[in-house]
């Protein structure tokens, strides 16, 4: 899990550029992420312990605010493994 911090008062905007394996952008775009993910916490005001999640093509390049200074990224996978790139700066 990365923990992502802007200055107190602050918040981040961000983008997920790519989620998947073997340099394959779309490796893990399976009915609800089944296979892997990146899950994404800060985007709402409720800490709920499922965040959003990303596996598909189709989620990237989005840009987002967080509703803190905080922003979570968690990959997961059960299969294989999980790579990503997400671009960020302080709102």
């Amino acid at each position: 899990t990365y923990h992502i911090y802007a200055p107190i008062g602050s918040t981040l905007q961000f983008s997920v550029n790519f989620i998947g394996a073997n340099g394959q952008n779309d490796y893990h775009c399976h009915d609800q992420c089944l296979y892997g993910a990146l899950t994404i916490k800060g985007i709402s005001d409720s800490w709920k312990p499922q965040g959003m999640r990303f596996c598909c093509p189709a989620q990237y390049n989005q840009f987002m605010n967080t509703t803190s200074n905080l922003l979570l990224l968690q990959p997961t996978n059960n299969y294989y493994y999980t790579d990503f790139s997400v671009q960020y700066k302080i709102a």
